[in-house]
């Protein structure tokens, strides 16, 4: 079966809470890809939150942010397709509680990621453990069926533990996301989302406050706050992993075990040695080693390919990249 003369469902892969979701073969792209199919046998209507996840991704364009790539409808159903994302959902990815600077680390690139979801005026509204990936190349926010334009009349989302209360009653507020942020940083530090007792108690209780009226930090409050407690040296992250550059004059990235960056690859798209980050007078420089797939900043919704460029703070560097498969290893450089 082709859907749309297009994409073939191969493997059902799951059963959520609203969709069937399958491996499937995209035929134009020749590659593998994710379709998702609203659920039958649920007692709502799983179709209507298809459409939406589909309306909303097509809004977004972010390496953390899971790649729509087409929507539609087969037999009348809605559906949407979406990269194949390789990697572990946060909630089995590590063991708990976290060291603090991992945590902060990790939470700050979701946190940039949501900020960029509200810049748009959406809320994601069901962040939670399962709806975050981790590879050792990137991190990825999954599951867009419940999010929405900041107002009422969105759809209920109920995670308990995890959504803010007002999303149950089926309101998107530029709050949401912070809440469920501080569910997510105290969860890694404490196995709990609850307990608000540690190192960033300060920001995730006023985060956790029930009554969206009276909660008192924004996406970049909760950012600002994350910043100041991460001054920890210069680094690059990627997939939630700090590797911190102060102690080289020239750091090697690549898929070799001897490089200082080592990235996980069985697919060898990352060359062995593919990068360098040299630091000259307190300056990091990324310089590409004349790799296949070249090395990409991502700045202003686009990917801009680069031979050598010096780093600023939150910069994103991309190991390869195509307009077919998107980004493949996504590192942010963080200098303080």
């Amino acid at each position: 079966m082709l859907i749309s003369g297009r994409w073939e469902p191969r493997r059902l892969l799951a059963r959520g809470g609203v969709a069937e979701v399958y491996e499937a073969w995209d035929h134009k792209l020749k590659i593998e890809v994710i379709l998702k199919i609203p659920r039958k046998d649920v007692s709502f209507d799983a179709s209507k939150l298809i459409e939406n996840e589909g309306k909303i991704l097509s809004r977004m364009n972010h390496p953390y942010i899971v790649k729509l790539i087409g929507k539609g409808k087969h037999k009348g159903m809605p559906f949407v397709v979406l990269e194949k994302i390789e990697g572990t959902p946060l909630s089995k990815a590590f063991e708990l509680p976290l060291d603090p600077v991992q945590v902060v680390d990790l939470i700050l690139e979701v946190a940039e990621a949501v900020h960029y979801i509200s810049s748009k005026g959406i809320a994601h509204r069901d962040l939670k453990p399962s709806n975050i990936i981790i590879s050792p190349r990137r991190i990825s926010i999954i599951d867009f069926s419940v999010a929405y334009w900041f107002g009422d009349g969105a759809p209920k989302a109920e995670t308990p533990r995890y959504s803010c209360p007002e999303a149950a009653l089926g309101y998107s507020t530029p709050s949401c996301d912070v809440y469920s942020l501080a569910a997510l940083t105290s969860w890694l530090l404490t196995g709990d989302p609850t307990n608000h007792n540690h190192i960033l108690g300060e920001a995730t209780i006023k985060a956790a406050e029930v009554d969206p009226g009276r909660r008192q930090l924004g996406i970049a409050d909760y950012l600002y706050l994350l910043r100041r407690v991460a001054t920890i040296g210069s680094r690059l992250v990627v997939g939630g992993r700090a590797y911190m550059l102060g102690g080289y004059r020239r750091a090697r990235i690549g898929r070799s075990m001897r490089c200082e960056i080592p990235i996980f690859d069985p697919g060898r798209y990352v060359s062995p040695v593919h990068a360098y980050v040299i630091c000259e007078r307190g300056v990091h420089i990324i310089m590409d080693n004349n790799s296949l797939n070249g090395v990409f900043i991502w700045q202003g919704g686009k990917y801009h390919r680069i031979r050598s460029r010096e780093l600023s703070e939150g910069d994103y560097v991309i190991l390869c990249y195509s307009k077919k498969r998107g980004p493949y290893v996504v590192m942010r450089y963080r200098a303080y």
